[in-house]
């Protein structure tokens, strides 16, 4: 028989992976377009300190899964926080980089709005 340990260590690792899995699409299209427009800033903030007042319960732990989970969390907290300040307080800047990204060679709008509501063609 496999100890309760053991199995929770797997679990652990998987709820990790899963974790990150999950997140990386979200920051790769943060980083990449730069819009962070619909994320609240007071969720950013709430959970940036969530996470550091969660650091002190996750140091009193021994080195494991929820480790490299919490780190993980930490990272994309800051990084998102960071990226909504930098991105979210320039208008004119927003703007440009806005109509540099297209969702299409074809695509010609100078409105990201009007690309936005416009329902997907079907293939």
């Amino acid at each position: 028989m496999v100890p309760f340990t053991v199995i929770g260590a797997i679990a652990g690792t998987l709820a990790t992976l899963l974790f990150v899995a999950s997140a990386l699409p979200m920051l790769i299209r943060a980083h990449r377009t730069r819009d962070l427009s619909s994320y609240s800033p007071a969720n950013l903030i709430i959970a940036n300190v969530g996470n550091l007042a969660q650091t002190i319960y996750v140091i009193t732990l021994p080195l494991g899964p929820v480790w490299l989970m919490h780190a993980f969390n930490l990272v994309v907290s800051a990084l998102m926080l960071l990226w909504w300040l930098r991105h979210h307080g320039c208008p004119e800047r927003r703007d440009a980089l806005r109509r540099t990204i297209r969702k299409s060679p074809h695509d010609h709008s100078d409105h990201w709005s009007d690309r936005n509501s416009r329902p997907l063609a079907r293939r």
